[in-house]
């Protein structure tokens, strides 16, 4: 309503004073004015605020429209007139602006004065609201809401029999049990409470969520079950692809599948191919209100239809939500259970309400609500669910209702992250938060959950943060009937066309009023949908949609286009571009004209350049770039409202002095987040510029450590840190959250992070630490109350009574060596979960010895859950370690001393450093021998001489393969010192499958790495082509690299190979090419899935 628009100019003023904005010239002349205009419109702020609070009605009155009519006005008038000054060309042209800046100024004041007088005499009247709120607020506690949303009320008995009917055993095809009901009745919320039940979890290998919305997306459902089964790589556009990817993940397997809001049999018939039919005892859950799809689709007697709550269940859920863990008091009981009884057993409905008055302890508030929904009578169910939810959102108070009607804003059934969304809000003005933003924006957040208007998808593995969130199909209803009254703000389509000859750039054509989305089927829109948010103007002289609009978002993007950035120019005044699922080739220079924007989104396709100008952008708060490398100039450092710089990776320079003391620099005050800052700029003076910091990553190439590093202690603000590829010695005091991923470190590093004094979540990832072994050397991790540890080589671990004293949840994923959890975690009293993915049954039966012992010891048993076992049958393990030994023994050499790497990265071999060896029949035997070992021993296959350290080392072949063909090309150019001559190598998977791999030295000297390249490259096309049967002629005897260049974009172009960059640190041909550093060669190892004995098939 009113108050949006109030709040939203009152946030543009105090841009415009604060005491860092670069437009202080500017403001000077003008600072008397502005002061008083800030003071009238804070209090319109918090006069309207009340008065809308007293409205409860949903109509606005006619102080209502006009406040939002002048305060709209006053806003468009001030930032046009001040970009005007900003962006003039020359001197005459500014001085002219400047002069209409200060005739405005003078106008809009008027304009105020009026609203002004008007507002103070309704006051004095006292017809409305007053500055203190009339009814008493008690803010709602999200501990208290833990217990709501994780208990079902009145359900019980369903999700039992649901639990039962999957687990039974079931001979034939998969059970299809579809879970009838209406809107609102709870068919997700009883799906969720099965799909997370420990019984489910443990029975099945499997368990995947999709949710399919009126207008079902086929490719959408299938790339979310994917998701949910951790497969591998995929084709992300080609739906049959897809559908066979996803059928060959699940077969061979028990699985659940949860297919939520099936609205039609056409989904169900999209989709059913794709799951096997296999006697496995899988079974899939759909949810639906169409009672058709339930008796087609569904296996006989075994459909489950929800009925209305009974009057003790709807009274218990409204009690758990109106009250939670506070005591009832008598008077409400009465009054309680009538409003409970007029919702009429609808759970959606009774929560909503109880959530409304959650925070009312006035008796006449409750009874006026009771009066309320007692007069919404109607035989229609879904119609008096509609005016029950309508009632909830009137009485929102008008921030929290301009933060709701923003789910409307996104397609139907859409899971928005959080953070994002808290930003947008941030960004919009809307909200009147002081210096912590971001906390405010939580409470709002916070606040809507509390009241069973927005339902938590995803949260923090430690319960404390909200990651994801979503709205029910009826809130949504109500979300987009509220934006086409136009109250807030008025949400246009933006179309787009080609732009180009060449098809690849993307126009604006034309804005047109929004359709509902859902899918992303939009026939108007074939080429993906923007939308645009408007400031609603009616009655002043203000048509021009370009300069009202304040916020674009881009949807359904199906391919990479460009967008064309021309047009940008135009929305002088936009505070939100959210143009993340749009491609850009370079930074759109039209974006330095938007000198009010608060929030820039962007998605690039190659190394991004920022222009200098970009500290034009003053206002900036949020800066997100998802894609390729950034730089930055030195002018980023004068963002000075920058709150959050989130780049795949950037380089930072030193920030400029900010006076002749040339210790004194600028800095970003405001800034709360960055990631991934590269290690080498992390000097003393970038760190001291970003001091303020409470979230920091930092992402290397390959694994990086230097001084710079250590500079990281300066950061006494710091709370989270993510290192990828790069570590530190020394940490702040203050840290709280550390996450680090292929950091390729000693286990007895993890001294140093045990005695961090605040630590409480440490995260380990992807070969963080290598070694198989961690024996803890100190008392430590003291405060740790979360331990992930992920896709780990460790194999043995203990630790002593005196560590992880209050861990409350270990994770451990795709530990696949570990066997065992050390016996002292039985000890920890607060231990809550151990959740084990894709590990060893051994492990699994550890944490269940430590369960059993925490019962023996009279504590509350730890709660273990399994998922997705590593099944030592579930492929073929090749394994010739008898082989192995035999070549030992025949070398002499089975009681020689074992090293941690073939051959050293520094070591330069030539053939006159020894003398010839003494039996040349028996090394031609030893070779002959090491030739046929590398058919299960790629590692082997450029250096050997580790044997007595990886004897039990073999190639696993997982199970589950796919068609996609992914090779590896590498070449240590001019690597032999005696020849010059490069060796080439690659690496074949088919899916997972590592099926062909080779290290050969070329033939002739190659006068450029590229040329070496080239040549490795060619002879890996051959071998796929060979593979993919396309051409039976053998190229392994090209000569020309003109003709190696020429046969590899042949295939390019014919569409046989998709080329792409491979890091450094993730090119798994290094392996065949050079020698490496033992942490390098490990996790190389690991990659081509060279692992140790864990198989039945062992092939001698």
């Amino acid at each position: 309503m009113a108050h949006a628009s109030v709040a939203s100019l009152m946030r543009t003023i105090e841009s415009l004073l604060t005491s860092n904005s670069p437009l202080q010239s500017l403001i000077c002349d003008h600072r008397e004015e502005l002061c008083a205009l800030r003071e009238k419109v804070s209090f319109l702020e918090v006069f309207v605020k009340n008065f809308e609070k007293n409205n409860v009605f949903g109509e606005m009155t006619d102080f209502e429209d006009e406040v939002k009519e002048v305060a709209n006005f006053v806003e468009h008038t001030i930032q046009l007139r001040v970009t005007e000054v900003v962006l003039a060309n020359d001197e005459n042209l500014r001085e002219k602006v400047h002069w209409w800046l200060s005739d405005s100024l003078q106008q809009v004041e008027e304009d105020i004065d009026i609203i002004w007088e008007e507002s103070t005499m309704i006051q004095d009247e006292g017809k409305q609201a007053s500055k203190e709120p009339t009814v008493q607020e008690f803010p709602s506690s999200s501990k208290d809401m833990q217990n709501v949303e994780n208990s079902m009320v009145g359900r019980d008995d369903q999700r039992k029999r649901l639990v039962e009917d999957l687990t039974r055993s079931y001979s034939g095809e998969p059970k299809v049990i579809p879970i009838v009901g209406m809107g609102g009745i709870g068919k997700t919320t009883l799906a969720n409470e099965v799909y997370n039940d420990a019984c489910i979890r443990s029975h099945f290998d499997v368990c995947a969520w999709a949710t399919i919305s009126q207008q079902h997306n086929v490719k959408e459902i299938l790339l979310t079950l994917l998701r949910s089964t951790k497969s591998d790589t995929f084709d992300m556009n080609d739906e049959a692809k897809l559908a066979d990817r996803l059928q060959k993940s699940l077969k061979g397997k028990r699985y659940l599948i949860v297919l939520d809001d099936m609205w039609k049999t056409e989904a169900w018939d999209a989709v059913r191919l794709c799951f096997p039919s296999e006697n496995k005892g899988s079974g899939i859950l759909l949810t639906t209100r169409n009672t058709e799809v339930a008796r087609d689709d569904g296996t006989e007697n075994l459909s489950l239809k929800m009925g209305f709550m009974g009057p003790d269940d709807s009274w218990n859920l409204f009690k758990s939500v109106a009250f939670a863990n506070e005591a009832l008091p008598s008077e409400f009981e009465t009054i309680g259970k009538q409003i409970a009884k007029q919702c009429h057993g609808l759970p959606l409905t009774i929560a909503v309400v109880a959530g409304l008055l959650r925070s009312k302890r006035a008796i006449e508030d409750w009874e006026n609500v009771a009066k309320d929904v007692k007069s919404f009578v109607t035989n229609d169910v879904d119609e008096r669910c509609s005016r029950v939810l309508r009632l909830s959102y009137n009485h929102l108070p008008s921030d929290l209702k301009t933060c709701l009607l923003h789910f409307g804003i996104f397609p139907e059934d859409s899971e928005i992250p959080a953070k994002n969304l808290m930003r947008i809000w941030m960004a919009e003005g809307f909200l009147k938060l002081e210096n912590d933003l971001e906390g405010g924006a939580e409470k709002c957040l916070q606040e809507l959950v509390d009241r069973c208007l927005v339902l938590v998808c995803k949260k923090s593995q430690d319960g404390t943060k909200i990651r994801s969130c979503m709205v029910h199909d009826l809130i949504y209803d109500l979300c987009v009937r509220e934006i086409q009254r136009e109250n807030i703000f008025i949400m246009n389509d933006i179309v787009l066309e080609y732009s180009d000859s060449k098809r690849r750039y993307l126009s604006m054509q034309k804005m047109q009023p929004f359709k509902r989305v859902t899918g992303d089927k939009i026939d108007y829109c074939p080429y993906g949908l923007c939308r645009a948010l408007l400031t609603p103007v009616h009655h002043h002289d203000n048509n021009d949609l370009l300069k009202r609009t304040r916020s674009i978002f881009s949807f359904h993007l199906k391919d990479s286009y460009y967008f064309f950035k021309s047009e940008l120019i135009h929305f002088k005044l936009l505070k939100v571009l959210e143009l993340r699922h749009k491609e850009i080739d370079n930074f759109p220079v039209q974006i330095l004209s938007l000198i009010w924007l608060r929030y820039l989104s962007l998605q690039c396709s190659r190394n991004l350049n920022i222009p200098p100008e970009i500290c034009r952008l003053w206002n900036l708060q949020t800066f997100i770039v998802k894609g390729s490398f950034v730089t930055c100039p030195v002018q980023t450092w004068g963002l000075m409202q920058l709150r959050h710089l989130k780049l795949p990776e950037f380089y930072l320079p030193n920030p400029p002095n900010v006076s002749a003391d040339k210790g004194s620099h600028m800095g970003f005050s405001n800034i709360q987040t960055i990631s991934y800052l590269s290690p080498c700029c992390c000097t003393k003076e970038v760190i001291m510029g970003i001091q303020n910091v409470k979230e920091l990553g930092i992402r290397g190439y390959g694994i990086y450590s230097n001084g710079h590093l250590n500079n990281l202690v300066h950061l006494q603000q710091l709370e989270t840190l993510n290192l990828i590829y790069c570590f530190s010695g020394f940490f702040p005091t203050t840290l709280k959250k550390l996450k680090m991923v292929r950091t390729l470190l000693s286990w007895s590093y993890m001294d140093i992070i045990a005695e961090l004094p605040n630590l409480e979540e440490l995260k380990l990832i992807d070969d963080a630490c290598y070694g198989e072994e961690w024996h803890p050397n100190v008392r430590g991790f003291t405060r740790l109350k979360l331990l992930l540890i992920e896709d780990s080589p460790l194999k043995y671990w203990k630790t002593t009574d005196d560590n992880f004293p209050v861990l409350e949840l270990l994770v451990l994923k795709e530990c696949r060596y570990l066997k065992e959890i050390p016996t002292e975690f039985a000890e920890i009293h607060t231990l809550q979960l151990i959740e084990l993915t894709r590990c060893l049954p051994e492990l699994g039966e550890s944490a269940a010895r430590i369960q059993e012992e925490q019962q023996d010891l009279g504590n509350n048993p730890v709660d273990v859950r399994i998922s997705d076992p590593f099944a030592r049958n579930g492929g073929y393990f090749l394994c010739q370690s008898k082989y192995v030994k035999d070549l030992l023994s025949r070398a002499n050499l089975l009681s020689s001393k074992p090293v941690s790497t073939p051959l050293s990265p520094k070591s330069l071999l030539h053939s006159e450093d020894s003398p010839p060896f003494s039996d040349p029949t028996l090394y031609r035997n030893l070779v002959g021998g090491l030739q046929y070992l590398t058919f299960t021993r790629p590692d082997i296959a450029f250096a050997v001489d580790f044997f007595c350290c990886s004897v039990d080392h073999g190639l696993f072949i997982p199970g589950g393969s796919t068609n996609s063909l992914q090779c590896y090309s590498d070449a240590d150019w001019a690597g032999c010192p005696a020849t010059r001559r490069s060796t080439s190598a690659y690496c074949i998977f088919l899916g997972q499958n590592l099926i062909s791999w080779s290290s050969k030295k070329q033939n002739v000297v190659s006068r450029s790495s590229a040329e070496a390249e080239y040549r490795a490259f060619s002879h890996a096309t051959a071998e796929i082509i060979i593979y993919l049967a396309l051409n039976p002629v053998q190229h392994a005897r090209t000569k020309h690299v003109e003709i190696d260049i020429h046969f590899v974009r042949e295939k390019v172009a014919a569409g046989v190979l998709q080329v792409q960059y491979v890091p450094t640190q993730d090119q798994l041909a290094d392996l065949l090419t050079k020698a490496l550093s033992s942490p390098r060669l490990l996790f190389l190892r690991d990659k081509l899935c060279i692992l140790p004995d864990c198989a039945l098939l062992e092939g001698e």
